[in-house]
């Protein structure tokens, strides 16, 4: 069970998600913030218009879940099926 008690050093970052976060600096110049809550793990970049990328852990593996960009009132929201097979006219 996790400490989060002042002090406690935080779990590690996961590679996946330090790689995709060091992917989003690279490409949009702003530093990423990273959470983590027990299997959940959340990149957030942006500040007017916000991308957030969800990872989750199943088993021994870190998957990216869920990609929400939020600007004003509006948010878009893309899961794993909806990016699994590209729509065809």
């Amino acid at each position: 069970m996790p400490d989060d008690t002042p002090g406690t050093p935080a779990p590690a970052t996961p590679s996946m998600v330090a790689h995709w976060a060091a992917f989003l600096r690279a490409r949009v110049k702003l530093t990423p913030e990273i959470s983590m809550k027990g299997g959940t793990a959340l990149i957030t970049v942006g500040d007017d218009a916000v991308l957030s990328l969800t990872f989750n852990r199943r088993k021994h593996r870190w998957l990216l879940r869920l990609v929400e960009v939020s600007r004003d009132d509006e948010t878009v929201s893309y899961t794993r099926a909806n990016s699994a097979r590209p729509s065809r006219p």
